[in-house]
């Protein structure tokens, strides 16, 4: 009866070992799909900046803008929306 109890305890353990590995590989293989979407998203964003302004995120607030420079040396900040804005006219 001990030996049927040990068993079933091990059992059990090794199973709720498994579910955690398989939650750090799924953990894991999200964090590698959010990061290429992060970049697709930037790529996407930044060739809204045009050929003469760069992509620029405040890392405090994590919003961008086309960071581009005037001829008498100021820079501008245009804002960049994170979402297409669609314009409905009636």
């Amino acid at each position: 009866m001990g030996s049927h109890k040990l068993g079933l305890a091990l059992l059990v353990a090794a199973l709720v070992g498994a579910s955690f590995v398989a939650g750090q590989v799924v953990g894991a293989r999200d964090a590698k799909l959010f990061r290429a979407y992060d970049q697709k998203r930037e790529s996407m964003m930044a060739r809204s900046c045009g050929t003469h302004a760069t992509l620029w995120r405040r890392a405090s607030t994590g919003q961008y803008g086309c960071l581009s420079m005037n001829a008498d040396g100021d820079s501008v900040i245009a804002p960049v929306f994170d979402a297409p804005v669609l314009s409905a006219r009636r």
